[in-house]
């Protein structure tokens, strides 16, 4: 896969053909939005996840996504917590590995993104998640 070969820009132009024919179709918008967010374009990574998070009302993957781009792209904390919190609303349970995930690296020392999971894991009823 381009995608996973880190070919970006060749998986751009062949995931943007796939959702020109089908433009809900939750698989390419979010692949789609992954190949964004490597490439910096954060406005229309986001816009694609938000709409994943619309056709998958129930999945957490469009939030964790948006959460992503908020937390790699801007250093928002408060925009990157209230979308994991949707995603663990929906069922998202590794909160407290974000810090060693690969792809969270670039903010994984980040002290407003430490506080930001400690703080969501010190919360009352919520350090199992």
């Amino acid at each position: 896969s381009l995608l996973f070969n880190e070919q970006y820009e060749q998986a751009g132009e062949a995931l943007a053909r796939v959702v020109e024919m089908d433009p809900d179709l939750p698989e390419a918008l979010h692949d789609l939005g992954l190949v964004q967010l490597h490439l910096g374009q954060a406005e229309q990574a986001a816009l694609n996840f938000q709409r994943v998070s619309e056709l998958m009302p129930e999945s957490w993957v469009g939030p964790y996504r948006s959460a992503q781009t908020a937390a790699l792209l801007y250093r928002d904390w408060d925009a990157c917590e209230l979308f994991l919190r949707e995603a663990r609303r929906r069922g998202y349970p590794w909160l407290a590995s974000l810090p060693v995930e690969p792809e969270w690296a670039a903010v994984a020392e980040d002290p407003g993104f430490l506080a930001m999971v400690q703080g969501m894991l010190e919360e009352p009823g919520d350090g199992a998640r």
